[in-house]
């Protein structure tokens, strides 16, 4: 892989994959989530099966949207400053090159937001490989 480029999010570890995905349908039989949209299903999938992931509520008027395969980060964060972009970017190359849960126990060294936004951009690379299979 070339220096600066990123993995395509295909390549999260299989066995990531396979520990959300029976998390998520495990909450999917639960009351709570009955009615719950996928994505929110996945987003407390991730967090229970990797419970590092610790994040405030979602902020209001940061939603979150679908993007092109080429786009890493949640559209949100479009006008985020560089250095919040490259933290982000780097847990998600943890993510797809050492696993879910080396990521997770370095985002456990940032702050809140970048947490946060780690989290969402998580939510929106695995939601696609949950979905395939």
């Amino acid at each position: 892989m070339a220096e600066g480029t990123m993995p395509n999010p295909e390549s999260f570890p299989q066995q990531d994959i396979e520990r959300i995905r029976e998390k998520t349908e495990e909450l999917k039989k639960s009351p709570e989530f009955e009615r719950a949209e996928p994505r929110e299903i996945v987003k407390e999938s991730i967090k229970q099966a990797y419970p590092g992931i610790v994040v405030p509520e979602p902020v209001e008027g940061h939603p979150t949207t679908d993007h092109d395969e080429d786009k890493l980060l949640p559209e949100y964060m479009k006008g985020d400053s560089k250095e919040d972009k490259d933290e982000v970017e780097a847990l998600l190359h943890i993510a797809f090159t050492q696993g879910i849960e080396a990521s997770v126990k370095e985002a456990r060294r940032h702050r809140a937001r970048i947490l946060d936004d780690f989290h969402d951009a998580l939510v929106d690379k695995v939601m696609p490989q949950l979905e395939k299979q």
